[in-house]
């Protein structure tokens, strides 16, 4: 039997074969307005109030205090599940000089806290301290990859950036050391905007690999699963 970690995410766990395998590092990626941030938001969400795991989310885009402001709207209080010790909420520079030294920091305070939901987002302000060799990069993402493991925490996400027009994922490099793979797209016709997940990669089990519609609305992300 697998271990597995619900995501808690309606209509997703349903297309990784009940959940995303314990220990899992999963990329979540996509463009902006994707819905990254929400998605992984709700994952550590729903942990602490649906199954009592702590998460630590590491922020680098925004201010902690912006982050937890902007989640109030789906009715997400994460401050009060900092008071409970349920949530971390780390704010960490975009703009860093040594990576490797920021990347000693997140991974003690995960360890410390005992997070069994941790967040990085995002990877790709995470390395931009190691400009565009993709040597460093590569080394870099093997180390990160390593570290994470090492705590032993049940489920963490790398969260990617996709710059609109770009063919890969991320920064070329993270694709290649994750469990898994959850790409987000974002489309828009004249009158609205259509997102998607799709599920590239999933060791250790069997899971959809269709292009499936994802709905963000005042209650989070929900996924719709379409039937062949």
């Amino acid at each position: 039997m697998i271990e597995r970690v619900k995501t808690g995410v309606p209509g997703l766990d349903e297309l990784i074969g009940g959940g995303i395998p314990k220990g899992h590092l999963v990329l979540v990626s996509g463009g902006p307005g994707a819905g990254k941030t929400v998605l992984s938001s709700q994952i550590v969400y729903t942990g602490a109030t649906v199954y009592g795991e702590r998460g630590l989310y590491a922020t680098f885009s925004e201010s902690p205090e912006a982050l937890k402001r902007n989640l109030m709207s789906f009715g997400w209080n994460f401050e009060e599940l900092e008071k409970r010790g349920l949530v971390k909420i780390m704010g960490l520079p975009a703009i860093i000089g040594e990576a490797a030294d920021l990347l000693g920091y997140l991974v003690d305070e995960a360890a410390e806290f005992g997070a069994q939901r941790l967040v990085v987002d995002s990877f790709t302000a995470l390395v931009l301290s190691l400009g565009g060799n993709v040597g460093d990069l590569r080394a870099f993402a093997h180390t990160l990859y390593r570290s994470i493991k090492r705590i032993g925490c049940p489920l963490s996400i790398l969260v990617a950036e996709t710059p609109y027009g770009q063919a890969g994922i991320g920064m070329g490099v993270e694709e290649f050391i994750v469990d898994g793979i959850m790409l987000l797209k974002m489309r828009a016709n004249e009158r609205r905007v259509h997102r998607s997940i799709m599920i590239l990669k999933m060791r250790g089990t069997e899971h959809d690999l269709n292009c499936h519609p994802m709905i963000i609305d005042s209650q989070g992300v929900r996924i719709m699963p379409e039937i062949e």
